[in-house]
């Protein structure tokens, strides 16, 4: 089934502010790298994080 809820996507800074600073950006862009946090390229080095991405790197950090 196709979901019609938006799924937002944040620029990096946003991610971070989304996360209420709780990781740096160097630290969130060190997720994304490592493949812990999934992104999207949106032309040369530019990332977008969709907000369940985010959701979903929290579950499995809390079931840890």
């Amino acid at each position: 089934m196709i979901s019609t809820t938006p799924d937002p996507l944040l620029t990096v800074p946003q991610t971070v502010e989304y996360l209420n600073g709780s990781v740096s950006e160097r630290t969130l862009r060190r997720l994304i790298a490592s493949g812990d946090i999934q992104s999207l390229r949106i032309g040369g080095n530019a990332r977008r994080v969709r907000v369940s991405a985010i959701e979903d790197y929290l579950s499995r950090a809390t079931q840890r």
